[in-house]
């Protein structure tokens, strides 16, 4: 589509908008070499939602409190880094609940 549009256009270049259900390498490629500049969301790789879990993007960053809001509304702090089968990964989690006094 994005090819017929730069030729009915008649333009050298084009930018192009795409859902993340047009992912695809060989897409991408071949309007790249035509001039054509794509942008689209990366697919969803993950099978967190197949198995009923919340995904990455259910998770919002809060720059201003260094912090993850989860789905449900909590707030998510980091923890430690830890490694985990040569990969590093950050822990985080809720704010941990303070005993009565």
């Amino acid at each position: 589509m994005a090819e017929q549009a730069k030729a009915v256009l008649q333009a050298d270049k084009l930018e192009a908008v795409a859902g993340r259900g047009y992912f695809d390498s060989l897409e991408i490629l071949a309007c790249e070499e035509a001039g054509i500049s794509v942008t689209l969301p990366k697919p969803m790789t993950s099978g967190a939602k197949a198995e009923g879990r919340f995904g990455k993007q259910d998770f919002v960053y809060l720059a201003g409190d260094d912090v993850y809001r989860c789905p449900v509304g909590e707030r998510l702090t980091y923890r430690y880094t830890s490694e985990e089968e040569g990969k590093l990964c950050a822990v985080i989690g809720p704010r941990p609940v303070q005993p009565a006094r």
